[in-house]
């Protein structure tokens, strides 16, 4: 049987260098060109991340009730998404490329909060 040759594929938006945070943290190898269009999908994401609990924050505005949401899975929720910011803004990482997580875990933090003004059990920021 003959042996296959697989082929080696890079990523579309493949980080390249001796350790490979060359790219990561905005200095693009020589003769490699910086990656504008990560940069603008990293903020489109972001753009699209400002409408996900939008409309439960509104309807908690709105109605002043919490009722039918659980503290334990928006605390927990809130933890994940600050994971995800913490770990590349100390590794240099540029902030195209996890902001949407920050987007996320403001609006975690607001639905874990609002019900703390209201007469429900369903706050942590008391």
């Amino acid at each position: 049987l003959p042996r296959l040759r697989l082929a080696r594929h890079e990523p579309l938006l493949a980080m390249s260098g001796a350790s490979g945070q060359e790219s990561a943290r905005g200095a693009a190898p020589a003769g490699e060109p910086k990656a504008p269009l990560a940069r603008v999908l990293g903020w489109g994401m972001t753009c699209g991340a400002l409408g996900v609990f939008l409309p439960i924050i509104l309807r908690l505005v709105e109605t002043r009730s919490a009722a039918g949401l659980s503290p334990l899975t928006w605390s927990l929720q809130l933890l994940g998404y600050a994971l995800f910011v913490v770990y590349p803004a100390r590794s240099g990482f540029p902030l195209s490329s996890y902001v949407e997580y920050a987007v996320l875990m403001a609006q975690s933090l607001a639905i874990n909060c609002a019900p703390a003004d209201m007469d429900t059990e369903a706050a942590i920021c008391r």
